[in-house]
């Protein structure tokens, strides 16, 4: 086996009704990260922070400097809202934070300098931010449901886009797949 890159930062959501969120990293014990309800967690790209979100608090957070000494930090609080998170990510570079709700066709963003939050609709129920190419646009739901609709948070406007989906050409396009 040729030699690789290994992590050495983990996070652990354990249980069903009463969950946890543990950080285990390669040099200590397992420690526990103080959330009431976790549901949702990411890392952010080549840091060693994570966004985790909590559904009791409605508020996703920073987890900052994970490998050294690490820190809560507050971030998006949803007031007034009591739907579960369905989605969270972070912009490449680490300033922006989304996060969609289950059944819900808002998307909130926090930008962590200015700590102004913005609320840009969407025709779909976002289900998921798959990063895309830049450092804040990403795919908010799946093929199989029709239309693929993207969040362009790129510039100082957010937007929405929506890409149709030739069914045709994908049914096509599973049957050749299938085939193989």
């Amino acid at each position: 086996m040729g030699g690789g890159t290994y992590a050495s930062l983990a996070l652990v959501n354990t249980g069903n009704e009463g969950r946890a969120v543990w950080l285990i990293d390669a040099k200590g014990p397992p420690l526990p990260v103080n959330a009431v309800q976790p549901s949702q967690m990411t890392f952010i790209a080549n840091r060693h922070d994570a966004l985790i979100a909590d559904d009791a608090t409605q508020e996703v957070f920073l987890l900052q400097s994970m490998d050294q000494n690490p820190a809560r930090l507050s971030g998006l609080v949803l007031r007034g809202n009591t739907r579960p998170f369905a989605a969270i990510a972070a912009s490449a570079d680490g300033r922006l934070i989304f996060a969609s709700q289950s059944g819900s066709s808002d998307i909130f963003i926090l930008d962590l300098q200015t700590k102004r939050t913005s609320v840009v609709p969407c025709h779909c129920k976002p289900t998921v931010f798959s990063a895309l190419k830049g450092s804040s646009v990403f795919r908010l739901n799946g093929l199989p449901n029709g239309p693929i609709t993207v969040l362009d948070a790129s510039s100082a406007n957010p937007r929405t886009l929506i890409i149709p989906i030739d069914m045709a050409a994908l049914t096509r396009l599973r049957k050749g797949q299938a085939a193989q």
